[in-house]
């Protein structure tokens, strides 16, 4: 598993690099961060990923503590694994991106997410279509 998660951090640097936008998303002021899991309906198009990708920078965490990817860009058997093993390292902000085009993504982040982090340490991103 940390081979996968070591080719996520790549992806994140990827993401990173492309992004610049300086301007905040309208979202920033309107999301409640206190939340331990946020879902960002919304039209195609509208700055969601620019969002999250902003949040990760702006995060106070250090970036090793940090992972963002997209669901779209992988190829896993669960995320319910990535997120497990993401925060038995002692990370802190997962964020997931385009997080509906894995199957079963509900039923699969219902059923297990209180074990992978029984704590409730890790604070979650999703990104989801109207």
């Amino acid at each position: 598993m940390t081979n996968i998660l070591e080719t996520l951090r790549g992806y994140q640097e990827n993401y990173l690099y492309i992004y610049h936008a300086t301007y905040k998303r309208y979202l920033h002021r309107e999301v409640d961060f206190s939340q331990k899991l946020i879902r960002i309906i919304s039209a195609r198009g509208v700055g969601k990923t620019t969002f999250l990708l902003q949040y990760l920078r702006d995060h106070p965490s250090e970036i090793s503590k940090k992972l963002y990817f997209s669901a779209d860009v992988i190829n896993v058997d669960s995320l319910f694994d990535i997120a497990y093993t993401f925060s038995r390292e002692g990370r802190e902000l997962l964020i997931i991106d385009e997080i509906y085009k894995y199957p079963d993504f509900e039923k699969e982040f219902k059923k297990n997410i209180r074990h992978a982090d029984p704590a409730g340490n890790l604070f979650r991103l999703f990104h989801t279509p109207t």
